[in-house]
This record gives structure tokens, sequence and C-alpha cells, in this order.
């Protein structure tokens, strides 16, 4: 994937190796360094190595267990990676480390394991995931990439810890990257799709054909397309229903769109069309540090999961687990929290049942250092406002003057329409030269680039009248790369270590790289911002999901506290602060707990 994108977006430096602790990488040595401190704590992440997309997952319907695979940044020599890491539960709340799943150890793989995923077939989970080859120890290597499968060694272990390739690897040779999870056809036809909107099929799982790219689908990385979700609890249906659901990652951001789809009998394309008084565009799934995102049916409870790739320090998570639905009226789809999630509430940190008004204010709800505050879950409801104005949540603050944070924001635009967002309380100016600091996006020329000095990018931007702003990112294939960007279309984060950015015209920063519109029914009496901080990001769901976002803590105070502000008038009806437990438990604890469920 990093030779392949050529977007700022995905500027993290993050280095795949295949030299771990105690040996070469490979299943004798599967740590990268020492374990990460002060990281994320209730997301799926790896204990020492760096991580992106969340691969495969999927519900295991003979034992119980779900299971989560994730790009893992080491591979063994000389492939450059990354490969599968992988984790497992029982309850989906708790989670489990588990060995790293696939190697990049044939022939036909031997450079990386790409992001692939999973489908139960016949009651089996089968993977299938792109290997990206080389000419010289695999002949058939035109495109770099081809298609492979993956089934547990051991069918009789509930974690399916090893995974063995069969003789008949590759399935396809010299495709694209990223298949999709199968779906399957009225005439039993299965069919995946991958970069660029290809579609392949098969009638038995084993012999696969390429159907061609469909023009009317979007393309982009890490696509999907699923049956549409099941509705919003508590709405009907009150026209035309799309049947299916795309999902692409572009632009460093990740799509969704819906419409009706029919599938044509098997080697026949099929089409896919706009569904009458339904919007055919692609929207937002989360206009934060979001990307890559994997969705899986989960045949136990009857509904769509999607995991995205949240882009925070120190070197990536997985996000938290939301459920998909469609909302009829808004026409919309809305990603929520689990409802498992609810699980991991600890200790009570504040209630408040009693509604109180603010006028220009803010209302301190509490010191929670001690590792309270900075993993935590926080749900502020507001009456529905009715005049202009800005109002929220900050997070990871204190009650002193001038003190930083993280500020979770709504602000009234109309009667029915709201931006909300996460940005700074003071975001100072943009400059000429700002280290550690990204502008994502808006980029119109990116430079693979050897030299090490960020003025170097600095001054080939502005050298050119048709560049407003840069960003110099220390990334492979070289040393770097210069992105050259316009006067808009980029975003500001400034937390990020690998990067150096400037703009040509001094300006006040935005007070928020990232928003987005949520629309209000008229049913509507409150709205709700749910925050789930988890020691460097959040992630910010608004109305349950109608709006979702993840983002790096840009401003914290070791008093870790919380505060409600309103910039004109607001009225609070609510406000609930838990500290949220660890989710990490040993593989033996969830084998215990399937056991014990089983008795």
């Amino acid at each position: 994937r990093w030779l392949l994108l050529a977007s700022c977006l995905l500027s993290t430096a993050l280095s795949d190796q295949t030299q771990c602790v105690g040996g070469p990488c490979g299943p004798a040595h599967q740590q990268c360094a020492a374990p990460f401190q002060n990281a994320p704590q209730f997301h799926v992440m790896d204990l020492s190595c760096a991580e992106n997309d969340p691969n495969g997952p999927f519900f295991d319907p003979v034992h119980g267990l779900y299971h989560l695979f994730y790009q893992d940044h080491l591979a063994i020599a000389p492939g450059h990676g990354p490969d599968w890491g992988h984790a497992v539960s029982y309850d989906f709340i708790h989670w489990a480390r588990l060995p790293v799943a696939i190697w990049n150890d044939q022939p036909y793989d031997n450079e990386a394991i790409f992001t692939g995923s999973t489908t139960v077939v016949d009651g089996k989970p089968v993977i299938i995931y792109p290997g990206l080859c080389n000419k010289d120890d695999y002949s058939n290597c035109e495109t770099g990439t081809l298609f492979a499968v993956a089934v547990p060694s051991n069918a009789s272990d509930p974690l399916y810890i090893n995974w063995s390739k069969p003789s008949y690897n590759p399935i396809v040779n010299n495709t694209q990257r990223d298949p999709s999870t199968a779906w399957q056809t009225p005439d039993g036809e299965w069919r995946i799709i991958s970069y660029g909107s290809v579609i392949y099929a098969s009638m038995d799982f084993v012999t696969w054909y390429e159907l061609g790219a469909n023009p009317t689908m979007p393309t982009g990385e890490c696509p999907s397309f699923f049956p549409l979700p099941a509705l919003y609890p508590n709405t009907s249906a009150n026209g035309p229903l799309p049947n299916y659901v795309i999902k692409s990652s572009h632009g460093g951001q990740d799509w969704m769109g819906v419409g009706t789809y029919t599938p044509g009998k098997p080697r026949v394309l099929g089409a896919w069309n706009a569904t009458p008084g339904v919007n055919f565009e692609q929207v937002l799934i989360d206009a934060g540090d979001f990307y890559a995102s994997k969705d899986f049916k989960d045949t136990k409870k009857n509904r769509r999961i999607n995991f995205g790739w949240a882009r925070v320090p120190p070197a990536s998570t997985q996000t938290l687990p939301r459920e998909l639905t469609w909302h009829p009226e808004l026409k919309q789809l809305v990603y929520s929290p689990v409802a498992e999630q609810a699980q991991l509430r600890g200790t009570h940190l504040a209630a408040i049942t009693n509604a109180f008004s603010l006028n220009n204010e803010s209302h301190y709800l509490g010191d929670w250092a001690d590792q309270a505050g900075n993993q935590s879950e926080v749900i502020v409801r507001f009456a529905r406002p009715t005049a202009l104005g800005s109002f929220g949540v900050d997070v990871m603050t204190a009650d002193t003057p001038g003190a930083s944070g993280t500020r979770v924001f709504l602000t009234y635009l109309n009667a029915t329409t709201l931006r909300v967002g996460v940005g700074l309380d003071n975001p100072g100016m943009l400059t000429q030269s700002m280290p550690h600091t990204d502008l994502p996006g808006g980029d119109f020329n990116v430079t693979n680039v050897n030299y090490t000095d960020p003025n170097i990018c600095e001054q080939v931007c502005f050298a050119n009248r048709n560049c407003q702003a840069y960003t110099y990112v220390v990334r492979p294939p070289l040393h770097a790369a210069c992105c050259q960007k316009g006067a808009s279309g980029w975003g500001y984060n400034p937390n990020k270590d690998s990067c150096t950015s400037g703009v040509r015209t001094p300006e006040p920063a935005p007070g928020s790289g990232k928003s987005a519109l949520l629309t209000l029914l008229p049913s509507d009496t409150e709205v709700e911002v749910r925050v789930f901080v988890d020691n460097t990001f959040l992630e910010a769901y608004w109305q349950d999901g109608r709006v979702a976002m993840t983002a790096t803590l840009v401003g914290t105070e070791p008093e870790a506290g919380m505060s409600v502000f309103a910039s004109g008038q607001a009225q609070v009806t609510s406000v609930d602060v838990w500290h949220v437990d660890s989710i990490w438990i040993s593989p033996e604890e969830v084998l215990d707990q399937m056991k014990r469920d089983r008795m």
C-alpha cells in the first residue's frame, strides 16, 4: 500500500520491520519493541508494532468467537510487510491478542500481506488476501499483486491461532488489491469487489474469474459491498429502500453510498443504479482520522459491524466497533457504538439529571487524573437549540484560566442543521514553517524526496505560485515526501511528529480541522454528544452516530477533567461520565467465557 498511495493524508511514518525483539521477525519473534506506553486501552491495538487497516473481521458460528485482524507492521525478511495481526473475543467487548495469523512466507506473497477479507463459507472461515510478489521469486508476477486464500489449520481450535495456505494458491494472479468479503447471488455465484471496483467471481470459492469493473460504482481502496443493514430502531420504511451499500476509501477518508443492485446471471457483471428518491452520492463515514474501514455481518446478533483504522498516536489502532443501520426518514446510514460498549463502564465519575442553563460560560464537571479522565466516556444532552451559538464539551482540560483541552462542539446553523466537530480552544496561527504539524489533503503534487531539510520543501512550494501550503512528511519509499497544496481542501493537525507544514500567507489556524453537518428531525427535542476518550485520541458520536468522528487529542491537561460550555445560550439537560475499563484479557480467559456460557 505504501508504494501505491500518493497522498500526504496517510503521512504517518510507519515502517515495517524485519528485526524483532530476540531475533529476525517471524513466528518465533513477533514483538517489534517494548510495549507501547500511555497508549489506548479500550481499542484493539498491537502491543508493540505499528498498524493500519482492519482486516477480515468475522463471527465464527462454530465456536461462537469474534475475530479481528489488522495490518501489522512487521515481516519475514527480505519482505517489507505488513502481515496480519490477530485478536479474538467472545463477548465482543473484551479481547485477547493472538500471534500473527498470516505471514509473508510463500514465494507468491513474500513481499507483504495486504488488506483482505474473510467470508464464512458453509460455516467455515476463508480468508482472501492480496499477496505482494516479485518476479524474481514468482514468475507470474506482472502486477505485483495476486489473490490467495488462508484457512484455519486446525478447525477444532476455537481460537484459530494457526492458518494454512492451500496448495491451489494463488486463486487469481495479476490482480488489483483489497479484496472484499464475498457476497452470493441468487444463482449461487460468489463475488468479491477489489480496488478500482473490479469484480471477481466463483461458483465454488476455489476457481475464480474476472467479471470486470462496474462503471457506475465508485472506485477506491478497501471496497466493500453488502446488503442494506437493518433500519434504525423505532423507524419504518416510508418509500423505496436501497438494497445494497458500497463502501470505498479515497482522498484519505472513507465513504459509503447506497443504491439498487441487480446482480445478473453468472459471469454477467450486473447493474448498480440509484434508488428513486435516495441520494446516489457517497457520503463520509467519519470526518476525522479514520480510514480503510472493514465491515462484516454479525450473524450472532443479525447486525452489520464496521471497524476503521484510527490514525492516531502512538502508532495507530482500530476504532470501536460501530453498528450500521439505515435511517429511512433521514435517508442516511447511522454509525452507532455497539450496545456492548456499556459493559466497559467503571466508576461513575459524574451524573447530572437536573437541567441547567449556560450563558457564555463553562461548567466544570471535575478533575479525574490518575488514569480516570484520560480513559472515559461522557454523554451530554442539550435542549434543542433555537438561536445562533456554539456549545459542547471540553475533555482532558482543567478548571484554570487558559487551560488547554480538546473541544467537541455543536454550532447552530439553522432550525434543522448543526455543524459539529472537534477542535482547539485556542488554535493559534498558521505560519510558513510549523514543525510537528500536518495539513492533510488538498495535494496537487506529491514528490518523494531524499533530502532531510523541510525548508527545501517550503522553498519548492513558495517558488510555485499555485502552491499556497505544503507538508513535508517523513515516510517511505525514499526519506520523505513533499506535498504541495492549493488554497483550500486541507485540514489541520498540530500533533503529527512526522510532518512539517507551512502556508504562504500566515492566517488564524482553524478552530477545528474536523467538522461535519448534523441534520435534526422535527421529533428531536434534545441533541446528544457521546465522547470516548482513550489516552491519545477520542471518538465522538452526535445523535447516536448520525455523525461520527475520530480525532487525536489536540490539547490535554494532567487533571484530565471535563467541562460543558456555551458560546451564547444553551440548556444542559443531563450529563453522565464514566471511567472506561481496559478491553484486554488473555486467550485462556476468552476460552473460559466461551465454556461458561455453554455450560
